[in-house]
């Protein structure tokens, strides 16, 4: 009950410090915290070995909430339409069912416009006997205010679908999930050359 009561933060004039207790002065110069030890001003208020007074949980919310409300976020990251444009490699791991995954790696440009320029190559997983490089054929990719990225492109036949995505920061990597025709899921990592 004692060390409780020396972590009970007081909420009158004078009680600046987070979480802190102000000491006991027995006479000039000598600090107690009332267990009859004489400590340091820097020990008052602590048991030893104990967490230092001031490390309490109001103490830590409030230094927590601070950071959140400093903190940098991403919605706060405008992008523009011109964030999307570029050379980008594509990477992703796709699933079909139970035992059907694999790997797809395309070459992609997307201009200004967002438009998926034609003529470049993805190559899909080798390991279940379906190693083919098929051609980009287009497609058309956008980017909001916030950062979320949507959009669809063709390999070979089928359509890649962007279902949820978001471009970084620096604006150099997106990360999201989509589908393609065949109705298998991805996850992917596109990153600007």
């Amino acid at each position: 009950m004692q060390t409780m009561e020396r972590l009970r933060i007081r909420d009158g004039p004078g009680s600046h410090r987070c979480g802190r207790a102000e000491p006991k002065k027995t006479r000039p110069g000598d600090y107690s915290d009332g267990t009859g030890s004489a400590r340091s001003a820097d020990q008052v208020g602590q048991e030893p070995g104990s967490i230092p007074a001031w490390l309490n949980s109001r103490c830590i919310l409030i230094v927590f909430g601070s950071l959140i409300l400093l903190a940098p976020s991403q919605a706060s990251a405008a992008c523009t339409k011109a964030d999307r444009a570029g050379s980008w490699k594509f990477y992703s791991m796709w699933s079909e069912g139970k035992d059907q995954q694999g790997w797809t790696k395309c070459d992609l440009t997307v201009d200004r416009d967002g438009v998926v320029g034609s003529g470049t190559f993805c190559e899909k997983d080798a390991s279940k006997g379906d190693d083919r490089t098929l051609k980009v054929r287009g497609g058309n990719i956008g980017i909001s205010k916030n950062c979320r990225v949507t959009g669809a492109f063709k390999i070979g036949t089928c359509k890649a679908t962007i279902s949820r995505a978001r471009i970084t920061k620096d604006k150099w990597t997106v990360n999201g999930i989509g589908k393609d025709c065949t109705g298998a899921v991805f996850d992917f990592t596109a990153v600007k050359e």
